[in-house]
């Protein structure tokens, strides 16, 4: 049994068109016309802010030429890529806490603690927002 297509973000079904060697042609509207000028295929991606049907999905993946598992596979890499960036995200977020941490003078940190108190959160989340 082969797997389901997971939902796809017209974002992602974006990326998974230009890894594939298309090319964004046009836009009209909320509709993206894309062109891939070695298979001489075409296909139309509409960004209207939700998730690609399924039917709509398979339709434009056989206009395309790319196979589901073309489709699983790049869905592995987004959802990898995904979870790297919000470690790297974490580790931004730390590195300028430290910095802020560090550069301020004892007084502010102080001010700083008495807030975190008040407000019965620590120094770190008010920094972070």
């Amino acid at each position: 049994m082969t797997p389901k297509l997971p939902c796809v973000s017209p974002e992602k079904l974006d990326k998974l068109l230009q890894r594939c060697g298309f090319r964004l042609e046009r836009i009209s509207g909320s509709h993206h016309f894309y062109h891939n000028p070695q298979t001489k295929r075409s296909t139309v991606i509409p960004f209207n802010g939700k998730e690609v049907p399924k039917g709509l999905l398979n339709e434009i993946l056989k206009e395309a030429g790319i196979s589901r598992e073309e489709v699983l596979s790049a869905d592995d890499a987004f959802h990898d890529a995904g979870q790297s960036e919000a470690r790297w995200q974490a580790f931004e977020r730390d590195q300028r806490l430290h910095r802020v941490l560090v550069e301020l003078p004892e007084p502010a940190f102080s001010k700083l603690e008495r807030l975190a108190r008040q407000r019965r959160r620590n120094v770190a989340h008010i920094i972070g927002k």
